[in-house]
């Protein structure tokens, strides 16, 4: 079988498992520190930062901004 059909007999979809890649990335690159919210986003292929935002804050209940400065070194 395909993997989208493998996937969906798994419950899960294309879509979740990259929202969750990205998420993930997210979070690491935030804690890191070295790239600004805005290359961050160009990063996970976001159309703009205000996209990157909505979907973080989505994601966690924060903004980028928060989780950064609650979770950074």
């Amino acid at each position: 079988p395909t993997y989208r059909r493998r996937l969906q007999g798994e419950g899960e979809g294309v879509m979740e498992i990259r929202n969750q890649c990205r998420k993930e990335l997210a979070e690491r690159l935030l804690i890191d520190g070295g790239q600004t919210v805005k290359e961050i986003a160009f990063r996970l292929q976001f159309g703009d930062v205000a996209a990157f935002r909505r979907a973080f804050r989505g994601w966690t209940g924060q903004s980028p901004q928060a989780f950064r400065k609650a979770y950074s070194r």
